[in-house]
């Protein structure tokens, strides 16, 4: 069996038929033996060089020891407990989560070194896996504890066990009631916890980044994106506010063409006796501003649109305007006012006084 880093055990918790009715310093653990496709849907972090093999393979059977590890126990124990389990494919270490819940902080160049060690020693590396859910199941605070099926076909728990063999004689004698050995606190946090929140706290902060460009983008909108020279003069002319048709324009009832793609259309060809007036102004200019307010006074229907809004404020109603409009209705300067003459705009641009 190749030394597994850390297969992740986000689905059954091991022995799964805990007896819920004992408590757990000395619970018979039912009468089935470990599933073998207990980590079926598990993810095995293995060294770059191994292929990973099918968690749910005949490994898994075999296990009659499980022993609940953290960092806060002494690398000396750690490592004495490891070599005890070299070899033994009956023996599995588990961890709730990685110190600080980070794997690259503390928890693997840890298990790396270990690797290493054994490596080195060519000698088999033991089972350790990650298995938030059977700490939480077992209620394991303080390791080492150790979880082995007896002879009996039962599984039971005991507190402690620095010695892998002298643990489990102990348990097969039923002399578990008290700690075998001195144990640690459980530093790790739950994995699966762990990464539920970091994912719901990437998910806040995205919405908020999201959330926080919009109104930008927004408030952008409001105070006006589009730069236009004020006008040097002042005159009048007109013209036919023509826009070309970007699509074939088809009739949705009996889906003729109304109109082809490229066609030019007048935007007011069909309603000659409209009477729409709109005016563009700069609203960062005062005296553009008290032009606006006077026009607005004199035909409050009038349509005002502002490049930047700059000291509108309440004075009268005005929307932004975007290089669509400014485009389609021919406005190159400001103040630029246009009035509706039949199927044409009368222009006037003023020079500012």
């Amino acid at each position: 069996m190749s030394w597994a880093l850390f297969a992740l055990c986000f689905s059954v918790p091991v022995c799964a038929e805990v007896n819920r009715t004992h408590n757990v310093s000395n619970a018979i653990l039912g009468d089935a033996a470990v599933p073998s496709d207990m980590f079926a849907d598990n993810e095995q972090i293995l060294p770059a060089n191994e292929v990973p093999e099918n968690p749910n393979n005949k490994f898994m059977s075999k296990v009659t020891t499980v022993i609940f590890i953290s960092l806060s126990m002494p690398e000396r124990e750690l490592e004495n407990l490891f070599n005890q389990a070299s070899g033994r494919n009956d023996v599995v270490f588990l961890y709730r989560g990685f110190v600080d819940g980070y794997a690259d902080k503390k928890t693997m160049p840890f298990m790396a070194k270990q690797q290493q060690r054994f490596a080195k020693n060519k000698k088999p590396a033991p089972h350790v896996m990650l298995d938030p859910e059977s700490f939480e199941t077992y209620q394991v605070t303080k390791v080492p504890a150790i979880l082995h099926k007896n002879k009996d076909g039962s599984w039971y728990m005991a507190q402690g066990g620095l010695n892998i063999n002298s643990a489990i004689a102990a348990i097969e004698r039923h002399q578990y009631k008290l700690p075998l050995s001195r144990q640690w606190a459980v530093i790790e946090p739950n994995q699966i916890e762990f990464q539920k929140k970091i994912t719901v706290a990437h998910h806040k902060r995205t919405l908020k980044a999201r959330e926080e460009k919009r109104i930008k983008e927004l408030e952008e909108d409001f105070e006006g994106r589009v730069e236009l020279p004020w006008s040097s003069v002042t005159k009048t002319d007109t013209f036919a506010p023509f826009y070309t048709v970007p699509i074939d324009i088809i009739n949705p009832k009996d889906q003729t063409t109304i109109a082809q793609k490229g066609t030019k259309i007048n935007i007011l060809g069909n309603d000659f006796n409209g009477k729409r007036i709109f005016l563009f102004i700069d609203g960062r200019d005062d005296w553009q501003v008290a032009f606006a307010d006077e026009i607005h006074k004199k035909r409050p229907d009038t349509y005002i649109f502002y490049t930047k809004r700059g000291k509108i404020g309440e004075k009268f109603p005005a929307a932004p305007l975007d290089t669509t409009i400014a485009d389609r209705l021919q406005v190159k300067v400001v103040p630029t006012l246009l009035q509706q003459k039949s199927n044409q705009f009368e222009r006037r641009v003023y020079k500012r006084k």
